[in-house]
């Protein structure tokens, strides 16, 4: 049993880079500004195979064959107040913030001379930011411009809907190759594929966000080299309270990880 509890004290918002002093309160929920309270967060873990090290803040996600792990979790994160919106009558609401999730780790080994493995994570979260919240990310985004006349909710660049008030369910499978001598191959190749799944309040539909590539492990997790192809909506911004697909975009990432 792996297990994990904090009692923090978040940034205050105005002091995060999502803060805009020109942006006033809205009919969507939004953090609020001013003192913030006290985030209670926990996670608990069961792990049924090979138990994972907890030395460090994060896991290893995949491990190249040499472990055969099972692990289910759960978990949550709330903030009283943490949201604020204003109403049909121009009152000002404030929501707390709820967020909670369940997720499934398993990672097989199939052949274990070759080291081959099939790894599988999947994941349900059920936000509550509060009435309309919903947050977009452009991951390694290399725009920071819109123009105007071809605005759309997203933003600029790669940038996607990946966080909002509503339900997501999120699947990753990948497959490492297996090779003749693992432990002298300076290349492993892991194929992977992903989907995100989201059900939002604000959006019109589902919003579906795909994600295919394959990693180049060049010296087990020290380096590693991922081409990514992901798919994802945008939306238009001419209804803001109910948003509406515009089209699906494409992204293309080739990614170098070091570890030191």
């Amino acid at each position: 049993l792996d297990y994990r509890m904090s009692v923090s004290d978040p940034m205050e918002f105005e002091k995060s880079p999502l803060f805009n002093s020109t942006t006033a309160i809205a009919s969507n929920a939004n953090f609020a500004p001013g003192a913030a309270h006290k985030q209670y967060q926990a996670y608990v873990m069961y792990q049924f195979n090979d138990q994972e090290s907890n030395l460090t803040p994060y896991l290893n996600g995949c491990y190249l064959g040499d472990k055969s792990v099972f692990n289910i979790g759960a978990g949550f994160d709330f903030q009283h107040d943490a949201m604020w919106r204003k109403n049909e009558f121009g009152d000002t609401l404030y929501n707390d913030m709820g967020l909670f999730a369940v997720d499934v780790f398993w990672d097989k080994p199939l052949n274990t001379t070759r080291k081959s493995a099939l790894t599988v994570y999947a994941a349900g979260f059920f936000n509550n930011y509060g009435k309309g919240y919903l947050r977009t990310l452009g991951i390694m985004n290399p725009a920071n411009g819109i123009v105007s006349s071809k605005a759309s909710f997203n933003g600029a660049g790669n940038a996607a809907v990946l966080f909002g008030s509503g339900q997501i369910v999120y699947l990753q499978a990948g497959w490492l190759l297996g090779s003749k001598v693992p432990e002298k191959a300076k290349v492993r190749f892991q194929p992977y594929t992903g989907i995100q799944y989201g059900m939002f309040n604000r959006i019109n539909g589902p919003n579906v966000i795909t994600d295919t590539g394959i990693n180049f492990y060049l010296n087990k997790h020290n380096s590693k080299i991922s081409l990514n192809w992901q798919s994802r909506p945008v939306y238009s911004n001419s209804n803001l309270d109910k948003l509406e697909p515009l089209k699906r975009k494409n992204c293309v990432t080739l990614q170098l990880q070091v570890a030191i």
